[in-house]
């Protein structure tokens, strides 16, 4: 079929154009009508293409601003779009017919230009017909189900879909929908009113938080607290709500601002007892150093101040002298050791050691590598030196707000900074330094039972963004309603609507093929010494479970960059790879082109026609001349 579409298509091309000739050869001059005229004529040739070029021009000005999908939906899928091309058409063929009837000489126009209309033909099949998307696959998984550029508004009945529609293309804002179905012949059937209120493909989602009245409660011992603080410091201010429980929010308790956690939490009275029970400074180990003069048999320790050079008296009458302390020590074939100002810690200390007899040894000591004893000795000296908690304490903390279960009302705090941890009841207002530098810490509300509300905004993305968080807002009026209601969905969403057999879903839009497509093996090779991919594919089953019996076909190959898959008019490229862990995912682009036979023989048909007028045209002259001479 896909190899016989073009051949039907230019011979009904061919058959226009001879009911044409027919007309003409039985006196009709097709010169002396004006609407035929005026359809072939150059003047409407050169309109059309002057209209095509500033339309191609704004096109790609839209696209550098807008981005390819925005110019895709508003430009070259637009119906007024396909209506210049259909006048191009009307054009080229009408400017065939004037030129009837058929001569000799004007083959090579005439291939020329059926070429043209069977390049047009075959375009406007892939705009109907054609098809485009991804599908991504599990190492292991087999699927059936194109994703398609576009989201879809999707009803189901009883868990049956009964209709499904491209959100912005088939149906768009303010469109009613009257949906039926019924589960068999004899049912009543169950209708549904729905009215796409609202759609906007880029939007932004916040939530606001009150307190629940009674009659909302979901149960009566229902918990959900929220509050609203603020950090203060002189490097930055933190402003913003915490909630327990939010379904749209990942670890809604959870927030991490630099090396600090901060959490929200409802506990038992007895658990808040004991994390408040351990309140005060912080143990904190000053630095030390550890000397050994016999082979580790015995240690001597002394305090190390951070502030250098220092020396120190030993027991045995030595003297050490800690000429150096670095806190991130790295080092340098033209300065020796010094201090590295990127990340990370390596502490270390330089020093000098006098004996008693006058014997001398220097050299390094790294806290983390305790082993690498490098030194300068003299006259055999050899000592072992170890130091500890030289290293600054980092920055961390920990903020926990907690609530008391019994007691929803009741919320308290603790704080732990590198220096000490404090924390009590909780009180509105309040000013509480955190110990983290000089932050301080205000709770502003607090709302024991919150009620999460969504706030959905459009966005404006730049050129080229990928989409963000499309979103549809349906209304419905029920049978037994007075006043219509309505609710918003988020991509990816499904909802019941209240009190009906129906839910909708907003979210992918998604088209199945005739076959099954089963990844049985992923494969990627790197680049040598690098892990950036140099190659990749995909083994795969087909399995086509729609041919039964001997005609039914299962077999496997191999799809990769340079390999495409063609089966039952589909064609399949390896487009992406994802690697998650252990787990292999490969996308494929998935396309089905109706048209792209046409095209090919119509553009082997033009060709052949330029060909022939610049060969045919000179050819003939020169035969009549020849004719005229004899």
């Amino acid at each position: 079929m896909e190899l016989m579409r073009p051949v039907f298509t230019v011979m009904i091309i061919f058959c226009a154009l001879a009911i044409y000739g027919v007309r003409i050869n039985s006196g009709w001059k097709p010169a002396k009508s004006k609407l035929v005229k005026y359809l072939g004529s150059l003047h409407l040739a050169v309109l059309l293409l002057a209209a095509m070029t500033v339309l191609l021009s704004v096109a790609t000005f839209l696209e550098s601003k807008h981005g390819t999908a925005y110019v895709l939906k508003v430009v070259y899928r637009a119906r007024w779009f396909e209506l210049i091309l259909i006048g191009i058409f009307l054009n080229i063929f009408f400017a065939t017919v004037l030129r009837l009837p058929y001569r000799k000489s004007k083959l090579g126009f005439y291939l020329t230009h059926l070429g043209i209309l069977t390049i047009l033909l075959g375009s406007l099949m892939t705009r109907l017909g054609g098809i485009e998307g991804t599908m991504t696959l599990l190492e292991g998984q087999k699927g059936s189900k194109v994703i398609l550029p576009g989201n879809a508004l999707q009803v189901y009945h009883k868990g049956k879909q009964v209709y499904s529609a491209e959100v912005g293309a088939e149906v768009g804002a303010g469109d009613s929908l009257e949906i039926v179905s019924r589960n068999a012949k004899n049912d009543k059937p169950s209708t549904l009113n729905l009215i796409l209120k609202d759609s906007q493909e880029h939007s932004e989602l916040s939530h606001q938080y009150r307190s629940y009245t009674k009659e909302e409660l979901p149960t009566p011992t229902f918990l959900n607290p929220a509050l609203k603080f603020q950090i203060k410091s002189s490097m930055f201010n933190l402003d913003q709500w915490m909630v327990f429980l939010n379904p749209d929010l990942n670890n809604p308790s959870l927030f991490q601002m630099g090396p600090a956690t901060i959490r929200l939490e409802v506990r038992e009275k007895e658990q808040i007892d004991k994390a408040l029970a351990d309140m005060g400074l912080k143990d904190k180990k000053d630095p030390e150093l550890r000397i050994s003069f016999d082979k580790g048999e015995s240690f001597q320790t002394i305090p190390i101040s951070r502030e250098f050079p220092k020396e120190y008296a030993l027991e045995d009458g030595s003297t050490l002298t800690i000429t150096a302390v670095f806190q991130n020590a790295t080092v340098s074939k033209e300065r020796g050791i010094m201090e590295h100002e990127g990340p990370g810690t390596n502490p270390a200390i330089t020093f000098l050691l006098k004996t008693a007899d006058g014997k001398t040894q220097d050299g390094v000591r790294f806290e983390k590598h305790p082993d690498f004893q490098g030194a300068h000795n003299e006259d055999g000296l050899e000592t072992i030196i170890e130091i500890e908690n030289l290293a600054k304490p980092r920055a961390r903390g920990e903020l926990r707000f907690m609530v008391d279960r019994d007691n929803p009302e009741a919320i308290y705090y603790r704080v732990e900074s590198s220096k000490q941890v404090q924390g009590g009841p909780l009180k509105l207002n309040k000013l509480i330094p955190l110990g983290w530098n000089d932050a301080v810490l205000v709770v502003k509300e607090f709302i024991p039972r919150a009620k999460v509300e969504r706030v959905i905004t459009p966005k404006k993305l730049l050129a080229n963004a990928k989409s963000s968080l499309p979103y549809v807002e349906v209304g419905y009026q029920l049978p037994n309603q007075k006043q219509e209601s309505s609710f918003k969905l988020i991509y990816g969403e499904q909802k019941k609507v209240q009190d009906s057999e129906f839910t909708v879903y907003f979210g992918e839009f998604g088209f199945g093929i005739p076959f099954e497509v089963k990844l049985k093996d992923f494969r990627k090779t790197d680049y040598p010494n690098t892990s950036r991919a140099m190659e990749y594919a995909s083994d795969v089953q087909i399995i086509d479970n729609h041919l039964v019996g001997e005609d039914r076909k299962e077999f496997e190959t191999t799809i990769s960059m340079n390999n495409v898959l063609d089966y039952a008019g589909w064609r399949f490229f390896q487009s992406s790879f994802r690697i998650d862990g252990t787990k292999e995912y490969s996308t494929f682009q998935v396309a089905k082109d109706p048209g792209i036979e046409t095209i090919y023989l119509g553009s082997i048909i033009m060709v052949l026609g330029i060909g022939l007028m610049f060969w045919w045209k000179p050819r003939t002259k020169k035969t009549s001349n020849e004719e005229e001479l004899a």
